[in-house]
């Protein structure tokens, strides 16, 4: 039996699950993010919410 495609939620949240995933754990403790894989993170994903947020 075939599984049911992803809502579109549920792909939404996979993609920020596995985006954390892929910048957590870089600087050593995997289930979580430093300071600075944090500000990857933002810098590298979401650079059009920083224009206007100033220095992070």
């Amino acid at each position: 039996m075939a599984a049911e495609p992803l809502t579109e939620l549920e792909m939404a949240i996979e993609t920020v699950v596995t985006t954390f995933f892929n910048f957590a754990g870089r600087e050593g403790r995997k289930g979580s993010l430093s300071i600075n894989e944090f500000k990857e993170l933002v810098t590298q994903q979401l650079p059009h919410l920083l224009k206007d947020a100033g220095s992070i």
